[in-house]
């Protein structure tokens, strides 16, 4: 039998509003299939076109209101559905969503679920999404069915550590980047002082516990370091992000445009703009990220989590010329004092390779001065205005810190244009390896 959907166009007529050409596409698909025929009285055209247009309007109220669906979703589609394109639905909702796996199966046609051969219970265990015991982040047992839920994401209540095979495929997509790029080594030292290959030596039991260090260039370091964590020693450090993190993925897209920085490693495609960085985002917030400051760090501390913490922030993470592996701190190192109010373990650690991947040429100060020497164009450039767009949502960023002294007085111009405009890279052919 040849295509249906392609016979049934027939007698589809290409100028007619679009819900009259899926009235009439519908009814085409009936006709080829004479047992189908009784949906005639069943579902006659007036009512079809009403359900259709309810769809729609329904439709159009949610689109806006999934980026709000922070629960995990999965998303199974039959690539095979020859009434309603599944696969390019479930593909769009897979960027929509924050926390969605998108599962498209070959096979499968449009009640993929009634199929024979096709076993529910065994999709959610080939994508992780089947829990039967919780694991917190806190190291205690979980006493209320809604812990670890959507509600915690982004906050400091415990979560819930993901699966081996969640952890398995989120680790396909930006950390195998990351990791390619930099070709990340850990080392700890344990109780004795020997030095061993891997995080064994971290004393993770003793809770709460600070984890304390230096963010590297770009600051491409905390998922992975978090990612190690959970899978070599199965515990899940709280990080303590900057907010733009936090700010929305147009805002967070700015910032990292305004930087040179691509949050998730692809090329540019204006259709989706901001969906790499709302991945970016919900992954971060997913494995128990929330935005940095003091309020956060005493509740993580006070639940007994393993926190993580890089007192340098956006400002160490975006070095200058001559910044190479420059510890950039505040004078006054508050985290001690607050580790010690709740006994908490801290734990020093270093990380070197990724400040020699890169070449400062030129500081912001020598690219202004280059730029006062060109004769002023009587209109904007593209890119200028988009700048000026990027640095408007940039400074509705709520600050990370407040009143640190000299050394930091920019730790919060992560994204602004006097300073990411003139920060201009040349990399080298390869990364150096990273050793933590």
């Amino acid at each position: 039998m040849s295509n249906p959907i392609s016979m049934a166009l027939n007698d589809v007529d290409s100028r007619a509003p679009l819900l009259q050409q899926a009235s009439d596409l519908l009814y085409g698909l009936i006709d080829l299939a004479p047992q189908l025929g009784a949906l005639r009285l069943v579902l006659p055209p007036e009512t079809l076109a009403w359900r259709l247009q309810l769809l729609q309007q329904g439709s159009t109220w949610l689109t806006p209101r999934l980026k709000d669906i922070q629960q995990r979703t999965l998303v199974l589609a039959g690539q095979q559905d020859l009434l309603i394109p599944s696969k390019d639905e479930a593909q769009r909702l897979g960027k929509a969503l924050p926390r969605a796996r998108t599962r498209v199966m070959a096979d499968r046609g449009h009640a993929l679920l009634q199929e024979a051969g096709v076993d529910l219970y065994q999709l959610l265990e080939a994508e992780g999404f089947y829990i039967s015991q919780r694991c917190m982040s806190h190291g205690r047992p979980s006493t209320n069915a809604s812990d670890g839920g959507a509600a915690s994401f982004g906050k400091t209540h415990p979560i819930q550590l993901p699966t081996a095979r969640e952890l398995q495929l989120d680790s396909e997509g930006l950390v195998s980047t990351i990791k390619r790029l930099t070709s990340p080594v850990y080392y700890s030292t344990t109780a004795d002082g020997q030095v061993v290959r891997g995080l064994g030596g971290v004393p993770v039991p003793q809770r709460p516990v600070l984890l304390v260090g230096n963010h590297q260039f770009f600051a491409g370091d905390m998922y992975p370091m978090i990612n190690q964590f959970v899978d070599e020693l199965g515990v899940l450090p709280r990080g303590l992000a900057h907010p733009v993190v936090f700010a929305g993925p147009e805002a967070l897209t700015a910032a990292g445009r305004s930087s040179g920085m691509r949050e998730d490693g692809s090329s540019r495609d204006k259709k989706d703009e901001g969906a790499g960085a709302a991945q970016f985002s919900s992954l971060l917030s997913t494995y128990g990220a929330v935005p940095v400051s003091g309020k956060n760090m005493h509740q993580l501390l006070a639940n007994g989590e393993i926190v993580l913490l890089y007192p340098g922030g956006a400002r160490e993470a975006f070095k200058r010329k001559g910044e190479t592996y420059k510890i950039l701190w505040p004078g006054k190192a508050e985290f001690v004092r607050m580790a010690a109010k709740f006994g908490a373990t801290i734990v020093p650690f270093a990380a070197i390779g990724c400040d020699e991947a890169v070449t400062h040429h030129l500081t912001a100060d020598e690219v202004e001065q280059l730029q006062k020497l060109l004769a002023p164009l009587p209109f904007k450039l593209p890119w200028q205005q988009q700048r000026e767009v990027d640095a408007e949502r940039v400074r509705r960023i709520p600050a990370a810190r407040v009143g640190v002294n000299a050394t930091m007085e920019d730790v919060d111009a992560f994204g602004k244009v006097s300073f990411a405009q003139g920060t201009q890279l040349v990399a080298r052919c390869t990364l150096s390896d990273m050793c933590v």
